[in-house]
């Protein structure tokens, strides 16, 4: 005999698609990394982050400007989420990555002017804002279009 198969929920669907993402990233950082420990804290940071502008956009900043007609404040607020969350992320990836590759004593050193790991924090920075900002003419051309 068969059992049915349950409707899943909508909060289900969503846990399922974010475990989904981060076993992507998990299996794709795993396979050109050899650290099991990185691999897995990458992922965790990927899919936390990318969260918190999901939910940020969709729980906050869509009902509180969207919704209300503030397209340019709404612009504006969602432009400095996507930085200040890419920014906070980058500098604890980097930290994360200078101890668990580079040591102690690097890590230590994490933050001086002088230090290597400030300099790959700004050059990872960029190209992440870069990545972001070359998609984004078509993102403002949607929101303007609606």
């Amino acid at each position: 005999m068969m059992k049915k198969i349950s409707r899943l929920s909508f909060k289900q669907i969503q846990f399922l698609l974010w475990l989904l993402v981060f076993g992507l990233n998990f299996f794709y950082v795993f396979q050109t990394d050899d650290s099991l420990w990185w691999a897995f804290f990458n992922s965790l940071a990927n899919v936390c982050f990318s969260a918190l502008i999901v939910y940020g956009n969709a729980l906050w900043l869509m009902p509180a400007f969207y919704k209300k007609k503030k397209l340019m404040l709404y612009c504006t607020l969602s432009l400095f989420l996507i930085v200040s969350v890419t920014f906070a992320r980058t500098q604890l990836v980097a930290l994360v990555w200078c101890y668990i590759k580079r040591g102690t004593q690097e890590f230590l050193k994490y933050g001086n002017n002088n230090g290597p790991s400030l300099k790959f924090t700004c050059l990872f920075f960029y190209l992440q804002l870069w990545s972001i900002f070359s998609v984004l003419p078509s993102g403002m051309y949607l929101i303007f279009s609606l």
